[in-house]
C-alpha cells in the first residue's frame, strides 16, 4: 500500500473508530443495574477517586513529543517510514515528521539509509524540494523533520482522481507539461548538488495548495561524493518507474539520465492515467521495460497533443544517449510546448522502428551481401505481414520468463527441503511435477532417477484429468532428463536410454508459443545436456507466468516460509497465488488445502477471525476433490480453525479422524504431532488436564524440535498452578526456537511465554531481564506481540524514569503493533488496537488510548457470535484496560467536573462488565496468568486496597 493510500485509510478509519465508539456505546449493556451487590461494591471502590489524582499520577493528557517535537496528528505511514504533523516547539512552527518504523531502526544500514535521506535534503536549497530542517534520534527513534507541504496531496493522489472521475478538465495537459517543467528545474537543481534522486514517481511529488510541486523522499538518492551503501548489482528504486539501467542493477551506470526516465514515466501516468508498464510481478515488470518499448500515448488517448507524446518518449528512451541529457533540457522543452513553440524531441522514423524490431528478434548476422539483400527484399514485400506476425509472437512471449525468475527461485532462495510432503491426493499430476522440478534444483548429483519417477508419476496420473499440455511438458521434461541419464550408464543401457530420450520428445509434439497452456519452450540443447549441464539449461527454459503450476510452486514455497513467522505482504502473495491456481485448476485438491491454511495462519496471527469462515470452507472443499479424502493436513488444519472459532466439539473430532488418517506403523511420525497437540488443547480446555498433559508429552515425543509443543505445555502447567515445571518447557521452548530458527526475530511468542513464567514463579527481574533483552527486537505475529504490550503495561507499571532501554523496547513494540493494523477485506485487526491502545496507556496518552481500546472492542463486535464468545479473554483485557484509561481520565484537574464524573462511571461500568463476564465464564484454561494481572492492576488504579 502507498503512503497516500494508507494516508486515506487512516482518515476513514478515524472516522469510523468515533462511529464505533458511539454506537458501541449505545449497545452496551449497563451491568450495574442487574446485579445492586456489585454496584454499591463498586461504589466504595470509586470513593477515592473523588479527591483527584494521587501523588505521582498524571494530571491531563499530553500529546506524545519526539525531542523537541509535539506530535500532533498522523498524516500517513509507509513501509519504512511514518509522517506525523508536528509543531517544533523551540520555534512554534509546524513540520513534517518523518519517522523510521520501529523494526528498520535494528538495521544499521536502514539506519544509515534514512540519515542519508536527511543529507540529500539538507545540502539542497530550493523551492521545489521539501527542506529538511532536523534529524535526530531518541530513544532508539529516529527521526527527520522537514517542511510541511500545504495541501497535503501529491501527484498520485491527483492522477488517481482523474482516473475515478475518467475525464480531463480544459487545458489539463498543458498545465500538467508545466508542472513537471517546474519539477524537473528542481532535480535539475538536485543534480548539481550532485544528488541523484533514483525514485523519482508520483507519490513522491507533494501539491501544495497552490499546485506548486515540491519533490521528497530522498531515501533512495545516491550522493556523487559518500559512499554508496547500495551493494553492487542491487536493484533500487520502484519497479513502475524504474530506468532500464536501474533493472540491471546499475551496470549501465547511473546518472542524472535515470531521473529523466522516471520523471518521463511519470509524465507519462499523468497524461495517459495509466503506467508505461505493469504485470502481476516485480520481476516480470522489470523484464518488459529492458524489452519492451511503452505503448504511444496519443494510441491510447488521441487527445493527447502529439508534441508531448514525442517529449515524454524521448524522456523514456532506453539507451539513455537519447534521452534528453540534463533535467533542464527535459523542461526546456516542456515550456516550449506549454508556450506553443516547435519542440526538439523528434518522433522516431521508420528505420528506428526497423531497428528496435530487429534488436528484440536478435536476428542472426547475415553472411554476404547477396543474402543481405535478400533479406531485405523478402522484409520489404512482407513487412505488415512480418509486422503483424511479431506482434503476436511478442504478445504471446510477455507471458513467459526464465524459469529460474517464473517459479521463484532467486526470490525465494534455494529451499533446504525444496517439496513439503503433504501426503495428499496422489493422483493429481500438479504435484509430480512440481516435485520434479524442485527435485531438479536440488544441488548434488544421484537424484535424476528420482525426478524420472516424478515425472512418470504425472504422465501416469494426466490422462485421468485431461491434462494433456501437462502431459506434454512431463515427456519432454522426461526426455531431458533421460538424456542426462545415459551419459553416466554404461555404453549398453546409455543407448537403451538415449532411445527411450527419443522416445519421449517425439511423444512432447510441438509447442506452439501461443498457447496460454503450454508450460515450458524447447530451447534446450541435448548436445549440452550429454556434457552435464542439464539444471543451467533448466534454468534458461521458458515458463509460462500465468500457468497454474508457476502460481502454485510460489504459493507452496512461501507457504513453508510463512512456518517460520510471515509477514504480511507474504501472506498476501501466498493467498495471490495459491487462489490463482485454484481458478484455473478447481479440481486440485493441493491447492484447495494449502489455501485453507494460508488463509487460517493469516486469520491467527492478525486477528482477522471474520476469514475463519472461508478457511473452514476451503478445507470442506477440499476433502471432498478427488484424492482428497485422507489428508491428514487438511483435517487438522480444520481441527485448528474450529478450535479457534470455539467450536471445541468439532475440532477434537476432526484432530482424532486426522490421527485415524496416518498409515498403519506411521502413527509415531513428525507429521502426527501437530493433530496430537491440539487434541491435547481441546482436553485442557474441557478440564481433562491430565490427559490433555499424555496427549502433549506424545506430541512432543514425535517431534522433539518443535517449539510450538514446549510452548503448550507450559500453558498447561501455568494453568494446572505448576509454575516451576511450566518454566522448565517454556526455557525448553526459546533453547529449541532459537536452534531450529536462527533468526531472533521468530522468537517473540516463545519468549513471551518463558517471561510469564517467571513471573508467575515470583521471578521479577529476571522476567523483565528477559523481556527487555529480546522482546524489542522479535517482531512476530501480531498476537504475540499485542500480548506482550498488555503484559508490560500491567507487570511493570511503573517503570524507572532512567531506564531507557525499557522505554524504548516496549515503545517499539506498540509502534509496531501499530504500524501493522491495518485492514484486509473491509476490516480491521482488534488485536492491533488492543496492544497498541495497553502501550498508550502505560505511556499516559490516555486519550488516544481510550480510542484504541474501542476501536478494538467494536471490530471484535463483527465476529461471527461463536467466535465472540470463544474470545472473552480478549474482550475482558480491553475492559479492565478501559477502566484504568478513565479512571486517569477522570483524575485531570483540567477536566471539567461533568467530564470527570462521565469517565468515573464510563471506568465503574467497564470495570463491572468486565467482572461479570469472568463470573460468567470462570477462570480461563489459557492465558489466565495474563488476565489476572491485568486485572490486579486495575484494582490499583481504581484506588482499591
Amino acid at each position: 500500500m502507498s503512503e497516500e493510500e494508507d494516508s486515506r485509510a487512516e482518515g476513514e478509519e478515524g472516522s469510523g473508530r468515533e462511529a464505533a465508539s458511539s454506537g458501541r456505546a449505545a449497545r452496551d449493556p449497563d451491568p450495574l443495574s442487574e446485579n445492586p451487590a456489585l454496584a454499591e461494591k463498586l461504589k466504595g471502590l470509586f470513593r477515592r477517586l473523588d479527591d483527584g489524582p494521587r501523588d505521582g499520577d498524571e494530571s491531563g493528557v499530553a500529546p506524545p513529543t519526539l525531542g523537541e517535537f509535539r506530535i500532533l496528528r498522523e498524516i500517513g505511514s509507509g513501509a519504512t517510514a511514518t509522517v506525523y504533523e508536528a509543531e517544533q516547539r523551540s520555534l512554534r512552527r509546524r513540520v513534517a515528521l518523518k519517522v523510521l518504523a520501529p523494526h528498520l531502526s535494528l538495521s544499521e544500514r536502514s539506519v544509515q539509509k534514512f540519515r542519508r535521506e536527511a543529507e540529500a535534503g539538507g545540502r539542497q536549497a530550493h523551492p521545489g524540494i521539501v527542506t529538511v530542517f532536523a534529524v535526530g534520534e531518541e530513544h532508539g527513534t529516529h527521526y527527520i523533520a522537514q517542511e510541511l507541504v500545504g495541501g497535503g496531496r501529491t501527484l498520485a493522489e491527483d492522477i488517481w482522481k482523474r482516473q475515478r472521475e475518467g475525464r480531463l478538465p480544459r487545458g489539463y495537459f498543458r498545465a500538467t507539461a508545466l508542472l513537471i517543467a517546474e519539477v524537473a528545474d528542481a532535480l535539475e537543481h538536485a543534480h548539481s548538488c550532485d544528488v541523484i534522486h533514483r525514485d523519482v514517481k508520483p507519490s513522491n511529488i507533494l501539491l501544495a495548495e497552490d499546485g506548486r510541486p515540491q519533490v521528497g523522499d530522498f531515501g533512495l538518492a545516491r550522493l556523487e561524493d559518500a559512499m554508496a551503501l547500495s551493494r553492487s548489482g542491487d536493484v533500487v528504486g520502484t519497479p513502475l518507474y524504474m530506468s532500464p539501467e536501474q533493472a540491471t542493477g546499475g551496470r549501465g551506470g547511473i546518472d542524472q539520465r535515470t531521473d529523466v526516465y522516471s520523471l518521463g514515466a511519470t509524465l507519462y501516468e499523468a497524461l495517459t492515467l495509466e503506467r508505461p508498464f505493469f504485470a502481476s510481478s516485480a520481476g516480470e515488470i522489470l523484464r518488459k521495460i529492458l524489452l519492451q518499448e511503452p505503448r504511444d500515448p496519443q494510441r491510447l488517448d488521441p487527445t493527447i497533443p502529439k508534441d508531448l507524446a514525442v517529449i515524454c518518449l524521448k524522456a523514456m528512451e532506453k539507451d539513455p544517449r537519447r534521452r534528453y541529457g540534463t533535467m533542464a533540457e527535459l523542461a526546456a522543452d516542456l515550456r516550449r510546448f506549454h508556450s506553443g513553440e516547435a519542440v526538439l524531441a523528434r518522433p522516431i522514423g521508420r528505420l528506428r522502428r526497423c531497428e528496435r524490431w530487429v534488436r528484440r528478434h536478435k536476428l542472426p548476422s547475415l553472411a554476404g551481401a547477396a543474402t543481405a539483400v535478400a533479406a531485405v527484399a523478402l522484409i520489404v514485400l512482407g513487412i505488415q505481414y512480418s509486422v503483424q506476425r511479431g506482434r503476436s509472437e511478442r504478445r504471446a512471449l510477455a507471458r513467459y520468463v526464465p524459469a529460474r525468475s517464473a517459479l521463484g527461485w532467486d526470490l525465494f532462495g534455494w529451499p533446504a527441503n525444496p517439496h513439503v510432503e503433504f501426503r495428499q491426493d496422489p493422483g493429481d499430476p500438479s504435484g509430480h511435477m512440481l516435485a520434479a522440478l524442485n527435485r531438479l534444483i536440488r544441488p548434488g548429483a544421484g537424484h535424476l532417477d528420482e525426478v524420472a519417477d516424478h515425472l512418470r508419476d504425472c504422465l501416469e496420473t494426466c490422462p485421468a484429468r485431461g491434462e494433456k499440455h501437462l502431459d506434454a511438458d512431463a515427456h519432454y521434461l522426461l526426455g531431458l532428463v533421460t538424456l542426462e541419464l545415459a551419459r553416466a550408464a554404461d555404453p549398453e543401457r546409455a543407448a537403451e536410454l538415449r532411445a527411450e530420450a527419443r522416445r519421449e520428445l517425439r511423444r512432447a509434439g510441438s509447442f506452439d508459443v501461443a498457447s496460454r497452456e503450454t508450460l515450458v519452450l524447447r530451447e534446450a540443447n541435448p548436445a549440452a545436456l550429454l556434457r552435464g549441464e542439464l539444471v543451467p539449461k533448466l534454468s534458461e527454459l521458458h515458463l509460462d507466468t500465468g500457468h497454474h503450476l508457476v502460481h502454485l510452486h510460489r504459493g507452496i514455497f512461501l507457504f513453508t516460509k510463512l512456518y517460520q513467522g510471515g509477514e504480511r505482504n507474504e501472506f498476501l502473495a501466498a493467498i495471490e497465488h495459491l487462489e490463482a491456481a485454484r481458478r484455473a485448476r478447481p479440481l486440485n485438491a493441493t491447492a484447495c488445502s494449502i489455501l485453507g491454511r494460508v488463509v487460517f495462519f493469516f486469520a491467527r496471527s492478525y486477528g482477522f477471525l471474520h476469514l475463519l469462515e472461508r478457511a473452514e470452507q476451503l478445507c470442506l472443499e477440499s476433502l471432498e476433490l478427488p484424492g482428497g479424502d485422507a489428508l491428514s493436513l487438511t483435517l487438522a488444519t480444520l481441527g485448528q480453525i474450529r478450535l479457534l472459532g470455539g467450536d471445541l466439539e468439532g475440532a477434537a473430532g476432526a484432530f482424532l479422524l486426522a490421527l485415524e488418517r496416518f498409515p498403519p506403523g506411521e502413527e509415531e511420525d513428525c507429521l502426527a504431532h501437530n493433530a496430537l497437540r491440539e487434541y491435547g488443547r481441546c482436553l485442557a480446555m474441557n478440564g481433562q488436564l491430565e490427559e490433555a498433559r499424555a496427549r502433549m508429552l506424545a506430541a512432543e515425543r514425535n517431534c522433539q524440535g518443535d517449539p510450538h509443543g514446549q510452548k503448550a505445555l507450559a500453558e498447561l502447567h501455568l494453568a494446572m498452578d505448576a509454575p516451576l515445571e511450566a518454566l522448565s518447557h517454556a526455557q525448553r521452548g526459546v533453547t529449541r526456537r532459537s536452534s531450529s530458527r536462527p533468526h531472533e526475530t521468530r522468537i517473540a511468542s516463545a519468549i513471551l511465554v518463558n517471561v510469564r513464567a517467571l513471573l508467575t514463579c515470583g521471578e521479577a527481574p529476571a522476567a523483565w531481564e528477559l523481556f527487555g533483552r529480546h522482546m524489542g527486537s522479535a517482531f512476530a505475529a501480531p498476537h504475540s506481540l499485542s500480548r506482550a504490550c498488555q503484559l508490560a503495561a500491567t507487570a511493570y507499571p511503573a517503570p524507572d524514569a532512567g531506564d531507557r532501554a525499557m522505554q524504548t523496547t516496549v515503545s517499539q513494540i506498540g509502534q509496531y503493533v501499530g504500524s501493522v493494523g491495518i485492514e484486509y477485506e473491509g476490516l480491521a485487526s482488534p488485536i492491533c488496537y488492543s496492544g497498541q491502545g495497553a502501550v498508550r496507556f502505560w505511556q499516559g496518552n490516555f486519550e488516544y488510548a481510550e480510542q484504541d481500546l474501542e476501536r478494538a472492542r467494536a471490530l471484535r463486535a463483527q465476529w461471527p457470535p461463536h467466535t465472540k464468545e470463544r474470545h472473552w479473554l480478549d474482550e475482558a483485557c480491553d475492559l479492565y484496560f478501559l477502566a484504568m484509561v478513565r479512571a486517569r481520565l477522570s483524575q485531570g484537574e483540567s477536566r471539567t467536573e461533568t467530564f470527570r464524573r462521565e469517565k468515573r462511571a464510563a471506568a465503574e461500568k467497564c470495570f463491572a462488565a468486565a467482572e461479570e463476564l469472568l463470573a460468567r465464564r470462570g477462570r480461563p484454561a489459557e492465558e489466565a496468568d495474563v488476565l489476572d494481572g491485568i486485572r490486579r492492576r486495575a484494582l490499583e488504579v481504581l484506588g482499591a486496597r
